[in-house]
Parts: structure tokens; C-alpha cells; sequence
């Protein structure tokens, strides 16, 4: 039986890594190859993707994006700040501290 990426990448994460199993198949389905969105996993910490994924839905809304997946990753390698217009204030609720408690500890 032939794994999946996030099972293939889940065994190769330590164990205290394995929370962020989940952040795997998101970045996956956002489009992110394999390689990379391993190595986004392994050198960001899970506030900070979210905080990009959050950016690139952002801006996906104010303009045309032909590929979301690649803005994704060059925001967060190069950790570009908040789109213009975009409201800090107005997080989502996985931001909150007691989500990232239960989810990513």
C-alpha cells in the first residue's frame, strides 16, 4: 500500500514536530510541491504560516494571483510584511491563544 505525502512526511518529522502534520496537507492543498512545503514546515514556526496564508488569501481577494501557491512561498522565505489593507485586528479565530494552545502544542 503506497503512503500518502502527509504519512511519508510525518514519519521523517521528529516527534515533536508531528503537530505540524496538519499544516503539511494544508500547504499541500494550497498547491505547495511536497519538497517545499516540507521544508516551510520543518523552518517556520505554524503562527507564522498561518499569519503568510492568511496574507496571500488577502491579496488573492484585491488582485489576480496566476499562481497563490508561489506568492505563499516567496512571502514567507522572504517574509514580506502584511499587504496593504490588511487588518491586523480583524484575526481569525485560529489566532487566538487558546487555539494555538490546543492545536500546536
Amino acid at each position: 500500500m503506497r503512503k500518502t505525502f502527509v504519512q511519508t512526511l510525518r514519519a521523517d518529522l521528529p516527534a515533536s514536530n508531528r503537530p505540524r502534520a496538519a499544516l503539511l496537507h494544508r500547504l499541500r492543498n494550497l498547491g505547495v510541491v511536497p519538497r517545499v512545503a516540507r521544508n516551510i514546515v520543518l523552518h517556520h514556526s505554524p503562527r507564522e504560516i498561518e499569519r503568510h496564508i492568511s496574507y496571500m488569501r488577502f491579496a488573492a481577494r484585491r488582485v489576480t494571483m496566476s499562481n497563490p501557491a508561489g506568492w505563499f512561498v516567496r512571502s514567507i522565505t522572504e517574509n514580506w510584511p502584511a499587504p496593504p489593507g490588511f487588518d491586523t485586528s480583524a484575526r481569525k479565530t485560529w489566532w487566538s491563544e487558546e487555539h494555538d494552545r490546543d492545536i500546536y502544542r
